[in-house]
């Protein structure tokens, strides 16, 4: 086993098979440790600021009505984080999405009911699989019941 030790260039003590002996880093016997990448330390000055995200709670009495041709999502949600949450997007798998222009914000703390029209049919009694999808690429994932 060998211990080396190696500083820059400097010539460096080295343990090989019971007996200390010194070594330049250059002979074969050591290894050059080349680096592959600049390491940066980046820190805030005072003007600076983190933005913080939102976290989005969808609530179990969401649910989805379809009724005269229409499929409406309605998403019961909450902003549980620092930050806003934009939806930009909502889908109900096997059924439809809609891209929302503009988008839709929900605050720290806000709770609502968030109405979408959906262009696809659904079943009655059947159970979705919902995706809300955000600014910051977050998917939001839960269970729907569609009802009358």
């Amino acid at each position: 086993m060998a211990v080396l030790a190696i500083l820059a260039g400097v010539v460096a003590t080295v343990w090989l098979t019971g007996e200390w002996s010194t070594r330049s880093p250059a002979e074969p016997s050591a290894t050059a440790v080349t680096p592959t990448e600049t390491v940066k330390t980046v820190g805030l000055t005072p003007t600076e600021t983190v933005e913080t995200t939102g976290s989005l709670a969808i609530y179990p009495d969401s649910n989805i009505t379809y009724g005269s041709g229409t499929t409406t999502l309605n998403l019961h949600v909450k902003n549980v984080g620092p930050g806003p949450v934009v939806i930009y997007k909502v889908e109900i798998v096997d059924v439809g999405s809609t891209s929302l222009i503009p988008a839709v914000t929900v605050l720290p703390g806000d709770a609502t009911v968030l109405r979408f029209n959906i262009l696809g049919n659904v079943t009655v009694g059947r159970v979705y699989l919902v995706k809300v999808y955000t600014r910051t690429g977050e998917i939001y994932v839960a269970t729907v019941k569609a009802v009358e």
